[in-house]
């Protein structure tokens, strides 16, 4: 069930709930360039919980001005939101960007979640001069930059076909022809979501400077389960565990998937999930 909210920056806001009859709640929270649509696997397997799951502001059909136009200014507007709708202390999930959107709203609404939380995919750490990680980011500022500053071609470069369909190769993993398809058409949906190239280039570049082990001491008082594909290209592993280490968090590695194991892999995370949760 779709639904709106309004903001008292009048950022408007689009949630959407499942299984509204259930108890307890999961608040579910997307990564860069997605939408809700991304958890679209996972819904079906968590009828055991209601669902909330917004647009992020500034993705999807949510909107963002340029004062929220952060990390901290989305993770603000989203504690919000998950205060207006009364949910009783939901349970956090975040994946990829999402994941450290999450470690800053419980940093900022230590009242808000139930205590466990689980980060799909986090982003785990600073990208640093000798990381693998660092050419990757380079590109991708590179990309975000020319859409924002060369007018028409670098809006088509932003919003190219042929580079979503080659991202989503890089990071799947499954010889599933028809999955594959279907990611590569909902990325292609994304691309008619970019509400602003700008938006997107500050968030690429503030989260390659940023990771969940930078939060060890503000989330000491909460459970946190990572769970992270053994081939992530975006989230090695390497880094999944030393971001885990200084949570003091449970790892989970699922063999043989990449950094979109929410669509590749939904049964084994929705396992992980209930197993950890309950």
């Amino acid at each position: 069930m779709k639904k709106e909210w309004v903001s008292n920056d009048g950022e408007v806001i689009l949630y959407w709930e499942y299984h509204t009859d259930k108890k307890p709640t999961i608040f579910m929270v997307h990564g860069i360039t997605g939408s809700h649509e991304g958890f679209q696997y996972l819904t079906p397997l968590l009828q055991n919980y209601r669902l909330i799951i917004p647009d992020l502001p500034g993705f999807g059909e949510s909107t963002i001005n340029q004062k929220n136009s952060s990390v901290e200014g989305i993770a603000k507007l989203t504690n919000e939101l998950a205060v207006s709708l009364k949910l009783n202390r939901p349970y956090l999930i975040g994946h990829s960007m999402g994941g450290l959107v999450a470690a800053v709203m419980l940093e900022y609404g230590k009242d808000i979640y139930a205590q466990k939380t689980v980060l799909i995919s986090p982003v785990p750490t600073p990208i640093t001069i000798t990381d693998n990680r660092k050419a990757g980011a380079l590109l991708g500022s590179l990309h975000y930059r020319i859409g924002e500053h060369v007018p028409v071609f670098g809006e088509k470069i932003v919003k190219s076909k042929f580079l979503s369909r080659l991202l989503t190769k890089l990071m799947s993993t499954t010889d599933d022809a028809k999955l594959n398809n279907d990611m590569i058409n909902h990325h292609y949906k994304n691309l008619d979501y970019i509400s602003s190239i700008t938006l997107y280039r500050k968030l690429h570049e503030e989260i390659s400077n940023r990771g969940i082990n930078q939060f060890a001491h503000k989330l000491t008082n909460y459970d946190i389960l990572i769970i992270s594909g053994e081939k992530d290209n975006v989230s090695p592993l390497k880094q999944e565990r030393k971001a885990a280490k200084a949570l003091n968090a449970k790892l989970v590695v699922l063999p043989n998937v990449g950094h979109l194991a929410h669509y590749e892999k939904p049964e084994l995370i929705a396992k992980n999930l209930r197993d950890f949760l309950q």
